[in-house]
């Protein structure tokens, strides 16, 4: 399979080389919570080397954090493609033709790899279509098994959804099989593409969610960090290549270390009673826009409004963590009180406002079958409450590792 690889300028890669004993070190994340600094010099399989001989266990880390910056805010103008597992990849132009997708500044991906892509935003969208999109949002985090992709057209101001194949997308036109014949469609009524088969892998464990200086987000398993240059295998199995200083941060999905939102839950309860009834979403806050908190994206955890209750079995694990707090997306509103319940009985309980800054959540799961996550609505009743548990996690006790 051929694909295209990223090349710095030399005069870049030698000014890097020569002052790399200037380079600032990484922020490394344990299981625990505790950090350490020092400067990766390889990584080979699950083995991280730093440039001072130290060799630690990839699969022993929560996060390992390249660039120390909030996560970078996507461009404006950028098209969003949702790659298996979850996350997103942003590229300002996009094409696509015989089965792969060009991008800008990035190796070219095979719609294998993708569960479908986004053209055009939500307030672009004719007035009174917002619901609509909200339940293609929802198609695309849940995924399809179907031999046929799905597009989204603005036709006759609603937004509605063609079964066919995608021949072709250019740049002002696509070519869909539709009703056994090839139709050419105006690029700008395409709102977004689910491909077929898209449903979500079975598995994530031992990969890492890596966000980059560009704002996209995917998973991936590592082969090797040498020479500047980081090789993944895309959770299809597809080889890709990003360069160690195009990378911002990388969560690790270890093997003691669950985050919620790449979990099924239990049981799931929504109830509204005077806002929109947004659904609870994976790493999305209620709208289906990045968790964001006092300008700070985050790149995993749930959110959800008052009245919302997720469970989950946790049956295999000793401790629960996460930061809560009200998304941005409130503009300083939002009253609500965040609740954790082991198996019916209360273990935490904290009232949040709009504005205010994360609060963290470390709890025990001691003997603990069910955990629920529940959020209650305060006094502006479920207006605005749009509550993020940002990495939430369970984690395993060090006995049961492998």
């Amino acid at each position: 399979m051929m694909w295209k690889a990223f090349h710095l300028p030399l005069r870049v890669s030698f000014l890097c080389v020569t002052l790399c004993g200037f380079c600032p070190a990484e922020r490394i994340v344990r299981l625990n919570g505790q950090e350490q600094s020092g400067r990766v010099e390889s990584i080979l399989g699950n083995e991280i080397r730093l440039a001072d001989g130290t060799l630690l266990d990839l699969m022993e880390l929560q996060s390992l954090h390249v660039r120390d910056s909030p996560v970078p805010r996507p461009p404006v103008a950028a098209q969003e493609l949702w790659p298996l597992g979850g996350g997103i990849l942003y590229s300002e132009e996009l094409r696509f033709a015989e089965e792969r997708f060009t991008l800008n500044r990035m190796p070219d991906l095979p719609s294998t790899a993708l569960r479908g892509i986004i053209l055009m935003k939500a307030d672009q969208l004719p007035s009174g279509q917002e619901e609509a999109y909200a339940d293609m949002l929802a198609s695309f985090e849940r995924g399809q098994e179907s031999r046929s992709d799905t597009l989204y057209v603005i036709s006759k101001g609603s937004l509605r959804s063609l079964s066919g194949v995608l021949l072709a997308l250019g740049e002002d036109k696509a070519t869909f099989y539709f009703k056994e014949q090839e139709r050419s469609l105006s690029r700008d009524k395409i709102v977004g593409l689910r491909l077929a088969d898209s449903a979500q892998p079975d598995s994530k464990e031992g990969a890492l969610f890596l966000t980059t200086l560009q704002g996209s987000q995917f998973w991936a398993r590592v082969d090797r960090l040498e020479q500047g240059e980081l090789t993944l295998r895309l959770l299809d199995g597809s080889p890709y290549r990003l360069p160690w200083n195009q990378l911002h941060s990388m969560q690790i999905r270890s093997r003691r270390q669950s985050y919620l939102s790449d979990l099924e839950p239990l049981k799931a309860f929504q109830k509204s009673w005077l806002s929109f009834p947004g659904p609870w979403r994976r790493d999305r806050n209620v709208l289906g826009r990045p968790l964001q908190v006092q300008g700070k994206l985050s790149a995993k955890g749930l959110g959800m409004n008052a009245g919302c209750m997720l469970s989950y079995d946790v049956e295999a694990y000793v401790a629960f963590m996460a930061e809560i707090a009200i998304d941005d997306s409130a503009e300083g509103r939002g009253n609500c009180e965040f609740v954790v319940l082991g198996d019916g009985k209360e273990l935490f309980r904290r009232q949040m406002k709009g504005g205010q800054a994360p609060v963290e959540v470390a709890l025990s799961l001691d003997k603990v079958k069910e955990l629920t996550l529940r959020v209650e609505p305060g006094q502006e009743m479920d207006l605005a409450d749009h509550a993020n548990w940002l990495n939430a996690r369970v984690i395993k006790g060090e006995a049961t590792s492998p």
